[in-house]
């Protein structure tokens, strides 16, 4: 008798593969084959690099870097100046995800400089109620009466709101199962769109004509000789890309 397993995700953060385990990989879907059949929104992807982070000083443990470090280096660099201007050129009208590190008076601050740049930003943090506070916060970006949602470590797994269409991904992350979770939170079609049709092509059309025809990555990178950085660029193999080049 043989044991057979279905994962969600194969990318480990140990960096172990699952052939560690089991003799055989018999499939693999990832997010280009969602992508190409139909059922993801394609990922479209802006590379903006903030010139006063220098990452060569922070160090990484268990795959990642450590977020204390990282965290100072990002609040000496301006960070929230970056991302309250980024929004503001970039993602004005639209639905975005910040993902931030999980550092809960960062999400604060930046809830606190994005609305006070007339911006409807809530954090959503560990410690939000998911009986009453959540609920509320989420329906409220729903409807449109939150412009945006900061994610500290909280909305990267399991969040499913097809509404939001950009994820702006300002945690500089060597991590690529993170980096695919967090941007997997805004590729999911619109409600309804491919909904009983049975042919890729036919839902490709229909996501193109759809009010979400892509998603839009905003990857805000700092200058790093000494770490390789997940981005959009490297996830889907082009090794540069120029500041906002699509």
């Amino acid at each position: 008798h043989g044991i057979a397993g279905a994962f969600r995700r194969s990318i480990r953060g140990d960096k172990r593969g699952l052939d560690d385990t089991f003799q055989e990989i018999i499939d693999e879907r990832d997010i280009g084959f969602g992508v190409s059949e139909g059922w993801l929104c394609e990922p479209v992807g802006k590379l903006i690099h903030m010139r006063g982070l220098n990452l060569n000083a922070a160090h990484s443990r268990f795959g990642d870097f450590k977020q204390d470090e990282l965290a100072k280096l990002m609040e000496a660099s301006n960070w929230y100046e970056h991302v309250a201007s980024t929004y503001k050129e970039h993602a004005a009208g639209r639905r975005p995800i910040i993902f931030v590190p999980p550092k809960v008076e960062m999400a604060k601050r930046l809830q606190a400089e994005l609305v006070a740049a007339g911006i409807g930003a809530r954090y959503v943090i560990g410690q939000t109620c998911t009986m009453t506070e959540r609920p509320q916060i989420y329906q409220g970006f729903r409807s449109g009466a939150v412009d945006c949602l900061i994610s500290a470590d909280v909305l990267v797994e399991g969040f499913d709101e097809p509404t939001a269409d950009t994820a702006i991904f300002t945690r500089n992350t060597q991590s690529r199962g993170l980096y695919v979770q967090c941007i997997g939170r805004v590729l999911r079609p619109l409600p309804g769109v491919v909904d009983g049709l049975e042919h890729a092509e036919q839902r490709l059309v229909a996501i193109a004509a759809s009010a979400k025809p892509y998603a839009l990555i905003l990857d805000l990178v700092g200058s790093s000789l000494k770490h390789e950085l997940i981005t959009l660029a490297s996830l889907t193999g082009v090794d540069k890309q120029r500041d906002d080049e699509s």
